[in-house]
């Protein structure tokens, strides 16, 4: 079978040469995407795999046997499908659509969606035999306009590690003395920067950014502070590694960016604990078997908790003391319901799969019987 993908296979080649604005633009501008682009490529196997951008030419497409769409959030309000509806409605081979979720403030619903995606989702309807959607919420707004062939999967990156349930401990007073940081610069948390100074004081604390384009400049060395970025939000957004009197230059030594989901899944096992609002960076932290806090604040980080029974927190009653809310959210209990739900959505994931003809890898065949303790 020739496959065409959207998106990439998780990773970027020569990347150290490439402008920073061609991989962001390759990302779809957000690196966390490189995380379920990797996952899925590592489930799927085919006699070859050609990879699309999202506005790809369908022609092109048309030459292989089927097209895999990997989406993200693209059920939000402010945001149109209509000018990718031809592109779609000239695609005739089979169609796979995976990853669909939607956008909005927390405790809110999606709203009113642009007529242009409801006539392009509606199409995306048409065309495949199920659309996989990120949770229950999304399943919803679809049905609401008239779709109802869809399946709940959670996300793809779920199931990246075939020996999970062998890696996940009970949290117990763990050291911390490294932690991972994945937060979005869009939405910065008092909140949550207080709670970590409080709770760690001498943490060690590495901030991996996935957006907006400047602040992946900087972590790259690419472009200069004051490039494009208010230097109050970024002092702001960076609250967790600050020390007054360490220049904004030096606190940035402290932010990474990743185009490599291989890479960015090796670095993640050294730390102690992983936090934050990002779902994709906390996410490849727990496939990594380590201690993961999901940091809930808006509908979309809520709908794919809530389907994937993470372990999680609301922003918005997240306590100072870390600790007692890390005993009880990866108290072996809370990770056995995880790794149960897991269960569960891999006999789903593996059933879509099927149904869309699409033939897996060994490693993906293993991964049930190990996920468990």
């Amino acid at each position: 079978m020739k496959l065409a993908v959207v998106g990439t296979p998780g990773f970027i080649d020569r990347s150290y040469q490439t402008r920073t604005e061609t991989l962001f633009g390759r990302c779809g501008n957000n690196t966390g995407n490189l995380v379920f682009w990797y996952a899925f490529q590592s489930h799927v196997v085919a006699h070859e795999k050609k990879y699309f951008p999202f506005h790809f030419n369908p022609v092109e497409v048309n030459k292989c046997d089927a097209v895999v769409i990997l989406y993200a959030n693209h059920v939000i309000s402010n945001f149109d499908l209509g000018p990718l509806l031809d592109r779609l409605d000239a695609v005739r081979v089979p169609v796979i659509a995976l990853g669909l979720g939607l956008q909005a403030k927390l405790d809110s619903s999606v709203g009113s969606l642009p007529e242009g995606s409801v006539e392009y989702l509606k199409l995306l309807a048409s065309k495949t035999e199920t659309i996989g959607v990120r949770g229950a919420q999304t399943a919803k707004a679809l049905h609401d306009i008239g779709i109802d062939n869809t399946a709940v999967l959670g996300c793809v990156s779920n199931f990246m590690t075939s020996d999970l349930g062998h890696r996940l401990t009970p949290w117990k007073g763990h050291a911390v003395n490294k932690i991972l940081l994945s937060n979005d610069y869009s939405n910065v948390s008092n909140a949550l920067n207080q709670a970590i100074n409080s709770s760690f004081p001498n943490a060690h604390v590495e901030n991996v950014v996935q957006a907006p384009l400047e602040l992946l400049k900087l972590a790259r060395n690419d472009a200069d502070v004051d490039a494009g970025l208010d230097r109050e939000r970024l002092h702001k957004f960076l609250a967790p590694l600050v020390n007054p009197e360490r220049s904004l230059d030096s606190l940035l030594q402290s932010v990474t960016a990743y185009f490599d989901a291989r890479a960015w899944l090796e670095k993640a096992k050294a730390y102690d604990l992983a936090l934050g609002t990002r779902m994709h960076g906390n996410m490849i932290a727990l496939q990594a078997g380590r201690p993961t806090l999901f940091c809930v604040h808006d509908a979309r980080t809520d709908e794919l908790c809530e389907a994937m029974c993470l372990p999680s927190v609301r922003i918005d009653v997240l306590p100072l003391n870390l600790e007692e809310w890390l005993e009880e959210s990866l108290s072996r209990d809370a990770l056995n319901t995880y790794l149960e739900r897991r269960e569960e959505l891999f006999a789903d994931y593996l059933q879509f799969l099927g149904r869309a003809n699409l033939a897996i890898t060994p490693r993906l065949k293993t991964l049930l019987a190990k996920a468990r303790r």
